[in-house]
């Protein structure tokens, strides 16, 4: 995971054309967290791929500001409790790139958890080690683990999406919630947007068990990869790195 954020880094500065230093200062830092992961107790991983991420989100927050956009805090923004009879109000956000963020997320779950299926993987599989019930990770914890590189994919297609100004606030509703915060969710015009972005971000070509093969072929491959894995020999299970 960690492996994945510092190429994903490097991939949403290349997209925003931020200079090699800017990439740089964002890069080293994560490069030097992933260094100290041999000297500590695995207890202390989830701290390193906290700051590994948050170089990330910083570069992601510095790429947006291209197109005078910008996302919230991640933690916060992850969960709007407000509830919206609108149907497109599945996914929000407090600011309207985290409702789209949101969104793809959304998709990017379902459409694995359909794959999962189809492979006879169950249909929460249990607990993971990035996501844990202490976290409620509602026995999905295994697939969001799985999922998390995959999910680089979708906000590096959405930043392009951004900067080509094909999508924007103005794209989104706007409510209030209960404490008086504004809040976000996707009109129709976005959610065809969207649906476009995951579906560009499906077919990535990216690296996997030595081939070049779409984002979605990977993640079947990485599933087949892990049942077989179970049942003979779990140390040769290769996970995916974007």
């Amino acid at each position: 995971m960690l492996k994945s954020a510092v190429n994903a880094t490097g991939g949403i500065g290349t997209v925003a054309g931020l200079t090699k230093n800017q990439i740089e200062s964002f890069t080293k830092i994560q490069t030097r967290f992933i260094g100290r992961l041999e000297h500590v107790l695995p207890k202390r991983f989830l701290v390193h791929e906290a700051l590994v991420m948050k170089q990330y989100w910083n570069c992601y927050d510095l790429a947006l500001k291209r197109a005078f956009e910008w996302s919230g805090h991640r933690k916060k923004s992850r969960f709007v409790r407000e509830f919206i009879t609108n149907p497109m109000g599945r996914a929000k956000g407090y600011t309207a790139v985290d409702a789209a963020i949101n969104y793809l997320h959304q998709r990017r779950l379902f459409k694995s958890r359909s794959i999962n299926l189809e492979l006879g993987l169950k249909r929460n599989p249990g607990e993971g080690f990035l996501h844990r019930r202490r976290w409620n990770s509602e026995g999905l914890g295994l697939l969001l683990d799985l999922i998390d590189p995959f999910k680089f994919a979708d906000r590096e297609e959405l930043l392009k999406a951004v900067l080509d100004y094909r999508l924007n606030w103005r794209d989104f509703y706007m409510a209030i919630d209960r404490r008086g915060v504004r809040f976000y969710y996707p009109k129709p015009e976005a959610i065809n947007v969207l649906e476009a972005v995951g579906e560009e971000a499906d077919r990535m070509q990216v690296s996997y068990g030595g081939a070049t093969v779409t984002l979605i072929e990977a993640y079947r491959s990485v599933v087949n990869e892990l049942i077989q894995s179970l049942q003979v020999d779990v140390s040769s299970f290769e996970p995916f790195i974007y």
